[in-house]
């Protein structure tokens, strides 16, 4: 019963110890909101419905098609970036849980058989020769760090710290994997809709030919005439390769984003007429934007972590405690074993500082205090580039959508002024090089209306990948 009250008094006595320690290293503060009052440039009130949207939403489904919808959730799940950062976080809550089980006290089962040889001479006993005998032990060891100055509790916020930064990680992947999928899908479409137009001009090219060769044919004009519209011919199905081309690239960065190599898989086929245009701009207020983008959110994280082992590397400049109580059954035989006459136990108490180390305890501070100052300022810098990329999403869709109307009108005027120079052409009061220049100002129009249908919604996309929030309870 001694020994029991003596281990039951040193436990109490470290449990005491425990109560008083203290926390070394800064107690993290989350940075001071760099977040303007508002964005840079807003477009009017007047030309478009602003919304704030809900954390966590998908944000692509305001695009209205079913196929996008599809491809995202397909993209999610097979995506090897997706999978990357789904390791990572499972990595890290191991991590977690390696740091907090090496908190609690630690056990351990001893057991086995020994020989011995005993010199008595040694002990001061003469006139007994040295014999060698064999032992048999069973029991159990514990110990326990007491932590006196915080640097296990530190090391553990550090860890707490990687993993949220971890999860906000995965939301990131995520987001961006969808984002890209989004607009991978819209350039596909528009690429399409270029290569469409694009056929529509060489398909007039070829009839203006006709006309030319009708026209050098009767003598009405020369050969400079026809060549000057073979030239523009020529000039206009030599646009289509490289139109075909990005597509082909386009829909082989789709396969890679949904997991896939080119040869193994089909990309959908996506039209512009199967996007909407989002009734509503997504208008989160900068500051929900600091603290909801996930990226902006795993930086802040990360920087939790680093100014956690600057206690961690603290606390090893000062003394460390630990207790250790052992218990073992001890005996000649195996069946002495189980024996109250077999029992032996101890309790001991260590403590260890550091005396000389050359200054590297020193340094790993200043280490540590410097990795911190160098996670604040990426962390800033995420703030920032997070900023910026909304500002251009803003300023793409107000000059997407102002470069469309007036796409829309010069691509109007110049059909219409084809078609009545092809009318007087034929009532021959004007020359088959009036067409051609009319002709050469209508397909320029409709190239680039085509192309900036696809920036618009692209643009849209844009804006929406970098308003995108989440929302996670720390």
């Amino acid at each position: 019963m001694r020994y029991r009250t003596r281990l039951a008094a040193g436990l109490g006595m470290s449990a005491l110890m425990l109560s008083g320690c203290a926390v070394v290293g800064p107690d993290f503060v989350s940075p001071a909101s760099s977040a303007p009052a508002q964005y840079q440039s807003v477009p009017s009130a007047g030309a478009f419905v602003f919304g704030d949207p809900s954390a966590g939403q998908a944000w692509w489904t305001a695009f209205g098609a079913t196929d996008l919808d599809q491809l995202v959730t397909d993209a999610l799940k097979g995506s090897p970036t997706v999978q990357d950062a789904e390791a990572a976080l499972e990595s890290a809550s191991a991590a977690m849980a390696v740091v907090e089980g090496g908190r609690a006290p630690q056990a351990s089962l001893t057991a086995g058989p020994e020989e011995a040889r005993i010199n008595s001479t040694a002990f001061g006993f003469t006139g007994f020769p040295p014999r060698t005998i064999s032992r048999y032990a069973i029991g159990a060891r514990m110990s326990y760090d007491l932590d006196l100055f915080g640097g296990n509790r530190r090391a553990e916020e550090s860890a707490k710290a990687r993993l949220d930064g971890q999860a906000y990680q995965l939301d990131a992947a995520r987001l961006t994997v969808a984002g890209n999928t989004a607009r991978t899908a819209i350039l596909i479409a528009a690429l399409r809709t270029q290569i469409a137009s694009s056929e529509a001009v060489i398909a007039d090219d070829r009839q203006t030919l006709a006309l030319a060769q009708k026209s050098v044919d009767a003598g009405a004009s020369g050969r400079i005439e026809l060549l000057r519209v073979q030239t523009q011919l020529e000039q206009d199905q030599a646009i289509l390769p490289g139109l075909k081309r990005d597509l082909a690239v386009a829909q082989y960065a789709l396969a890679a984003l949904t997991g896939h190599a080119p040869g193994d898989w089909t990309a959908r086929t996506f039209a512009l007429d199967q996007f909407k245009v989002p009734s509503s701009l997504p208008m989160a207020v900068p500051a929900a934007l600091v603290h909801g983008r996930p990226d902006i959110m795993a930086a802040e994280m990360t920087y939790h972590a680093a100014t956690a082992q600057i206690g961690v590397a603290q606390a090893q400049l000062y003394p460390n405690l630990n207790i250790t109580a052992q218990f073992a059954q001890t005996a000649l035989s195996p069946d002495g074993l189980i024996n109250a006459s077999a029992t032996g136990w101890s309790l001991a108490t260590g403590l260890t500082a550091p005396l000389l180390n050359g200054g590297a305890l020193k340094a790993k501070t200043r280490q540590a205090q410097a990795e911190a100052k160098r996670a604040e300022a990426r962390y800033h810098a995420t703030v920032l580039k997070a900023f910026v990329e909304v500002a251009d999403g803003l300023e793409g869709v107000s000059a997407s959508e102002a470069e469309l109307r007036l796409r829309q009108s010069a691509l109007t005027t110049a059909e219409e002024n084809l078609r009545l120079v092809r009318r007087a052409y034929e009532l021959g009061s004007l020359r088959l090089v009036d067409v051609l220049d009319a002709q050469r100002q209508a397909n320029g129009a409709r190239q680039a209306f085509a192309r900036t249908q696809g920036q618009r919604l692209l643009a849209y996309a844009d804006l929406y990948a970098a308003t995108a929030t989440v929302s996670r309870a720390n």
